[in-house]
């Protein structure tokens, strides 16, 4: 198994070291990655993205083909037919890198052959924030309406210093009880979602979770705690970055230039996150 995880900004940043033995031996992108380089382009980012897809494909670097949404609903037990197909998504791939502009690389995914999965992967950037576009927005507003920041900051503050690595008397309890809180909210999620074809109710859907995606689960509390006792709304690019962490298990470690997502992996498990910055330095040294 490899042993880091490369997101989006990491492939860019660091795309000219993926053909380097070490890194080819030793890390890994996902499909989630793909997508967001494939989608949303245009003549600022198009050079950018065509570069990092380039040395992605010449690299051969190993990627996870399966969704985020697929890894969450296998940890429930759960399944769903809503695949990407690889060889579908490796062909635009190509028609990017083959494309002089946005235009051009346009005009090939209007043809029959690409219109439908093209279509599908911009539904897909776009879609998986469909709920925090519209009531997620609106609970969040109301929250920053009543939130006390300067004492919520101080006790979260508090608390995080708590549960930190350096207590470990209190640390795995806590991260455990968070994890648990998380995964029956998923649960809950889940059990009102048109994915749940079995019509399952929320404590059976919990009943099955197989711990797969802890890491998920913690990051994604204490990125949105930090977030909000900060005063800062929680964005739709946030839940982008999180989405990454779905390729995480007890054994990888994730490569990024997301400050915040590093030091709250970080308290789940030492050197669990890592800067783009200091894995260029650790490539060099191989």
């Amino acid at each position: 198994m490899k042993q880091y995880y490369m997101e989006t900004n990491s492939i860019r940043n660091l795309s000219k070291y993926l053909k380097n033995k070490w890194v080819r031996e030793n890390c890994f992108t996902s499909l989630h990655t793909i997508i967001e380089l494939l989608t949303d382009l245009d003549e600022t980012s198009f050079g950018r993205k065509k570069a990092a897809v380039t040395r992605v494909l010449d690299s051969r670097i190993e990627i996870d083909w399966r969704q985020p949404q697929l890894i969450q609903l296998d940890s429930y037990g759960m399944t769903a037919c809503f695949l990407i197909e690889k060889d579908k998504v490796e062909n635009i791939m190509k028609c990017l890198i083959e494309s002089e502009s946005v235009e051009a690389f346009d005009r090939k995914m209007k043809a029959p052959e690409y219109f439908d999965i093209y279509e599908r992967l911009k539904r897909y950037d776009k879609g998986y924030n469909t709920y925090f576009d519209a009531e997620m927005k609106s609970k969040t507003q109301e929250f920053h309406a009543e939130f006390d920041y300067k004492k919520g900051k101080e006790i979260f503050i508090a608390f995080a210093k708590k549960i930190d690595k350096e207590s470990p008397e209190f640390e795995p309890s806590f991260r455990k009880l968070f994890i648990i809180a998380t995964a029956l909210k998923l649960a809950e999620d889940l059990s009102n979602s048109e994915l749940n074809t079995e019509k399952l109710p929320a404590h059976e859907i919990f009943r099955r979770y197989n711990g797969n995606i802890d890491v998920f689960l913690y990051a994604s509390c204490f990125y949105s705690l930090e977030k909000v006792t900060s005063s800062n709304t929680i964005a739709k690019n946030d839940f982008t970055d999180l989405y990454h962490v779905f390729y995480l298990n007890e054994t990888n470690r994730i490569v990024t230039s997301d400050n915040l997502l590093i030091a709250v992996l970080n308290r789940y498990e030492k050197n669990k996150a890592i800067s783009c910055d200091i894995f260029k330095e650790e490539i060099e040294k191989k």
